[in-house]
């Protein structure tokens, strides 16, 4: 690895906090600014990827109430020796485990960013521009770094 030793992969040596991690990334040129806008981006990405969820999820709701109903057919691939209809069974489960993926999915998409999950998106994401750093993959971090930035803006974030 070389460096600084950011990383210990036999986890014997103690990991450095956020400042000696900070300040690893500024030795490589990255400002705790980019490092924020790389934050942001993951924090902002994990919402709209649980929002998304919760609505395939909803569609799939509707559609289930528009197009399945108790004593249709199941096709002969999908029966798994449960019989050849749907029965009330299947379509009271089917519901409430949808239901519980709906909950589900919009419970984690309200604590997206609650400071506890902010705080340990933060920490997954400096930790692993260190360990980039650490492994020479400097232009990685770039890469994220490049993707973070809101576009249409001109300048640098280093």
């Amino acid at each position: 690895m070389g460096g600084r030793g950011v990383f210990d992969l036999g986890g014997l040596a103690p990991q450095p906090d956020e400042a000696e991690q900070l300040q690893i990334l500024a030795d490589a040129g990255i400002s705790a600014e980019a490092v924020d806008l790389v934050v942001q981006a993951r924090i902002t990405h994990e919402h709209e990827r649980a929002l998304e969820d919760v609505r395939v999820l909803r569609a799939a709701e509707n559609a289930l109430y528009r197009h399945a109903d108790v004593g249709m057919p199941v096709p002969e691939q999908d029966r798994w020796d449960k019989g050849t209809k749907v029965t009330e069974t299947d379509d009271s489960g089917a519901r409430r485990m949808l239901a519980a993926a709906i909950a589900s999915a919009e419970t984690t998409a309200s604590a997206v960013d609650t400071s506890e999950q902010v705080a340990q998106t933060r920490s997954a994401t400096i930790g692993g521009m260190c360990r980039r750093e650490a492994e020479g993959k400097h232009a990685d971090n770039l890469q994220l770094i490049d993707g973070a930035r809101p576009r249409g803006r001109t300048g640098t974030w280093m």
